[in-house]
């Protein structure tokens, strides 16, 4: 015996709702449950205030603010450090930091300008816009001497050799690598969550994940500029 088409359609439409309706139970039973366990494990927490205004610029504007001597590196450089050293306990973006050769760069970026001599052309604004200005990267990017996982257990304390070609290009444009940040694992998933360096929290609201695979940079750029209301 065979089905009308108008049959066939009604039978078509109420499984496609009955399907919609289990989806939509099934969300909000895991948005309740993960609710549940975040509230219990990861209550909100508000985070500091900032010390310093110099986090809120751009990273040209610290560069000019560098070359004209309103500014020195080696300032710039610590206020970024004081804030990673605030927040980061909460937060849990940056994994591995390099912070006594950033200082040691933005002493020699300071030597440099602060010499009185007319300055070579390889510092020039031209050849190193960023000059003197700290970065972060996910720390899925190689940057000598600091962990390179990509959040990999089986790669724990892989150490990378040398600089991707994307660091090495930062670097000379003066830029001075400061530290690495959490990614999900292989950065292959939506929450920089990884057995090696944990899970990185929401500047927003520590209650909620960061997104990934550059949570940790995303998380970073956040609470580096202002803590959220």
């Amino acid at each position: 015996m065979d089905i009308p088409p108008t049959s066939f359609g009604l039978v078509k439409t109420v499984f496609h709702y009955w399907l919609l309706l289990i989806r939509i139970v099934i969300d909000s039973l895991s948005d309740f449950l993960f609710g549940l366990y975040y509230s219990a494990f990861h209550p909100r927490i508000r985070l500091p205030a900032l010390r310093s205004t110099v986090l809120l610029e751009s990273a040209t504007f610290l560069a000019k603010k560098i070359r004209s001597r309103e500014l020195t590196s080696v300032d710039v450089v610590e206020e970024f450090i004081a804030r990673i050293t605030d927040i980061n306990p909460i937060i849990n973006a940056v994994v591995s930091d390099r912070f006594a050769e950033a200082r040691k760069e933005a002493r020699a970026v300071d030597s440099v300008l602060d010499s009185g001599q007319p300055l070579p052309d390889e510092y020039s604004e031209e050849n190193k816009p960023f000059f003197g200005v700290p970065f972060t990267n996910k720390e899925a990017i190689r940057v000598a001497g600091q962990p390179n996982t990509s959040g990999l257990y089986l790669r724990s304390g892989f150490l990378a050799k040398e600089d991707a070609d994307c660091v090495k290009l930062m670097r000379a444009a003066g830029a001075i690598p400061l530290a690495v940040t959490n990614v999900s694992e292989i950065c292959m998933w939506f929450e920089s969550s990884n057995k090696i360096y944990g899970q990185t929290r929401n500047p927003y609201n520590t209650e909620r994940m960061v997104g990934g695979s550059s949570g940790g940079e995303a998380g970073t750029v956040k609470w580096l500029m202002q803590a959220p209301e």
